[in-house]
């Protein structure tokens, strides 16, 4: 791995030369021990830089205007997942009102890093252009470093990338908090990110920004998985009877024999611990449930074909 050389003269340190310093010693510090509680960063922020520099050899003080793709393009992208965006641009749009008087905008990149929608205030359009925080913005790390959208299809967990966690520093003023949406077989499917030009110092202070994102992208996961099995039986549980009724996150989706279709991630995380999706599609569904496959479709015949409830 090579170091970032950087130069100044005197005290006269520019916005580019702070960066430049900072992350290179972060990863020289990173690079002579082992012990990552000594590196003042998050483990995933030091690797992806990293990879900027060893794997992308992109540079941090090289302000690049975001690459935002021809129209063309752009749809080929949304076409390849054109019935999910229907269900995510309502869930985008909840979101949304929540932010929109704080001046957050909103992105849904796929799981290459596309922009593929996005919401935000039409008063600021050039200069979110010049952001990417636009349609058809890439944020893959390859091309535009360190970033929300691009930790969270690394990692496929919520990151907060705030200011001078991001690579370039062009984005060194921006936050962002975004969480993975994966398809019902647990694949990721897109990444749902709400970001904001500029913010305060404190990453402490976009915690709520995150936990809403959260909420919202396992909305639009549930939604969708409603969508692609509106033709199967749907188990929806939880652990809390008070609960059932409004529980959407925990969804199952069943075939006529009694195994498991698909599943959502938090329904694979409820039913065993440290289970994905993908181990659960196959399984008989009472391997997970004290009752008979006659038993759980019992509960089913009383109701209409869709979501039915154990508790």
């Amino acid at each position: 791995m090579r170091s970032i050389d950087v130069t100044h003269t005197g005290n006269n340190m520019s916005r580019t030369d702070h960066h430049e310093e900072h992350i290179s010693r972060v990863i020289n510090a990173a690079s002579a021990t082992s012990n990552s509680e000594q590196v003042n960063k998050e483990d995933y922020i030091t690797d992806s830089w990293k990879r900027c520099i060893d794997d992308y050899k992109l540079n941090p003080g090289v302000a690049a205007p975001a690459h935002i793709l021809p129209a063309h393009e752009i749809l080929e992208h949304k076409d390849q997942i054109d019935s999910f965006l229907h269900v995510a641009r309502i869930g985008m749009e909840g979101l949304y009102k929540h932010v929109a008087s704080l001046n957050y905008v909103l992105l849904l990149t796929d799981a290459t890093g596309i922009t593929v929608d996005y919401i935000g205030n039409t008063c600021f359009d050039s200069e979110l252009k010049d952001s990417g925080l636009y349609l058809g913005a890439d944020w893959s790390e390859e091309r535009s470093g360190t970033n929300g959208a691009a930790l969270c299809i690394r990692t496929q967990r919520p990151v907060i990338c705030h200011r001078t966690d991001h690579f370039h520093v062009r984005d060194i003023q921006v936050t962002c908090s975004a969480a993975p949406v994966f398809d019902p077989t647990g694949e990721l499917l897109a990444v749902l990110d709400i970001s904001a030009l500029r913010s305060p110092a404190a990453k402490e202070g976009q915690i709520l920004a995150s936990q809403l994102v959260c909420m919202y992208a396992r909305k639009i996961e549930s939604a969708n998985f409603v969508r692609h099995f509106s033709n199967e039986w749907i188990i929806r549980f939880t652990n809390t009877s008070e609960f059932v009724d409004v529980s959407t996150d925990n969804l199952i989706a069943l075939s006529s024999n009694g195994s498991i279709l698909g599943a959502t991630q938090a329904a694979a995380r409820h039913l065993k611990s440290g289970a994905t999706v993908k181990s659960l599609i196959g399984k008989p569904v009472t391997d997970y449930f004290e009752c008979s496959l006659d038993e759980l479709m019992d509960i089913a015949r009383a109701k209409a074909r869709g979501a039915w409830v154990v508790v």
